[in-house]
């Protein structure tokens, strides 16, 4: 998994890497799976922490909030090219570099930054309600082209 506790460096403007060591059975995050539930967190932004639980035939990428447990938590993607998609749609809307995206795609095996650029592109973005419908969208897209289908 090229995800791991080390942030690239075209993301360490936004996140950081995970300081603290959450369990769930603490403080229940909801819609994070049952307290019982195992979770790795992953990186931190602010008070928001990105982090993947297993579930009984895949894996899924949420974040959740340190200062609100009780907000629901929020499911990304249910693969690690999935999350890259999310996190590589995030950057482009930050206006990185077409170069620096370019090689940290290839720096971490995102497989799918041709194919974000052409659906980024030829998506309908213009309010807030349609570029998160696009982020969820595309990024269920990639997990059903890694083979997990059930968003």
């Amino acid at each position: 998994m090229a995800l791991g506790l080390s942030v690239p460096i075209l993301f360490q403007s936004r996140v950081q890497g995970v300081t603290k060591l959450y369990v769930a059975g603490d403080r229940p995050l909801i819609g994070a799976g049952p307290a019982e539930t195992p979770l790795m967190p992953l990186w931190e932004s602010g008070t928001t922490v990105l982090a993947v639980r297993q579930e009984a035939d895949h894996l899924v990428f949420f974040t959740f909030s340190l200062e609100d447990p009780a907000r629901r938590a929020q499911d990304l993607a249910q693969t690690e090219q999935g999350l890259w998609a999310v996190l590589f749609v995030e950057a482009y809307e930050d206006e990185r570099s077409g170069e620096a995206l370019e090689a940290t795609a290839a720096e971490v095996g995102f497989r799918h930054w041709p194919l974000m650029l052409a659906h980024y592109h030829a998506a309908s973005q213009d309010t807030f309600q349609e570029s998160e419908a696009f982020r969820q969208a595309f990024a269920a897209e990639i997990d059903a082209l890694e083979g997990i289908d059930g968003r």
